[in-house]
């Protein structure tokens, strides 16, 4: 029977395998730098040491682990504490892409997708509940818009609420990591959000009973590499 080495459950959404950690002068971590408090840095010390068995996978001493599984080596990858978790994630592009839309692009493709629009008449209308439907009362956009990251000081009207509020804020209650919030993408319209991609529209331009046409955009992400 092969023995395999010890297995941890790690919440594998936006992590990589942890990198063996080097020491400074005196043979202290360097974890030591990432916090005070000595609970948390126990449990990142224990995240750092369950994967440092990779040492023993790279010379083919850990049965079931691969070299190939393995991640070193790479200058992109940092820590980030999320909540109670400590998660290895790559940075992200200092420059985010900006991309204009006219009324006659139907499909948009951008680095994480696709985004396709089109113009339903009221009476052929139907209601799409899923997050990757934005469906707006076409009378109140203008074109061109504008599909790109947010950023700091953007705010808009989350559907449902008279006022507005900064987007910095709702991630804060929509509970959403820090990679998340890295990877969000806007809609904007002459300075105004009107979609925060696959999460909510602006109330200022929701369907209603005056509605004629109604412009239904949607966001197709990448799977597997194909869209």
């Amino acid at each position: 029977m092969k023995l395999l080495p010890p297995s941890r459950q790690v919440d594998q959404r936006d992590t990589h395998r942890l990198i063996p950690a080097q020491f400074a002068d005196g043979g202290t971590t360097v974890l030591t730098r990432l916090t005070k408090n000595d609970n948390l840095l126990d449990g990142i010390i224990e995240l750092d040491n369950a994967t440092n068995d990779r040492l023993w996978a790279e010379s083919g001493r850990a049965p079931g682990i691969g070299e190939r599984e393995l991640v070193f080596g790479i200058s992109s990858y940092r820590i980030i504490k999320h909540r109670h978790w400590f998660i290895i994630s790559s940075f992200q592009d200092a420059e985010a892409e900006t991309i204009v839309i006219e009324e006659k692009d139907v499909i948009t493709r951008f680095t994480d997708g696709s985004l396709e629009l089109r113009t339903v008449p009221i009476g052929k209308f139907n209601l799409k509940a899923e997050a990757v439907f934005a469906c707006l009362d076409k009378s109140g956009i203008q074109f061109p818009l504008l599909l790109r990251k947010w950023k700091q000081g953007d705010y808009f009207y989350p559907l449902g609420m008279k006022k507005k509020k900064k987007l910095s804020r709702f991630f804060i209650d929509q509970k959403l990591s820090k990679t998340a919030k890295e990877k969000q993408w806007v809609i904007e319209m002459n300075k105004k959000i009107i979609w925060v991609v696959g999460v909510r529209i602006d109330d200022r331009f929701k369907v209603n009973d005056r509605t004629k046409e109604v412009l239904e955009l949607s966001i197709k992400p990448i799977a597997n590499g194909r869209q």
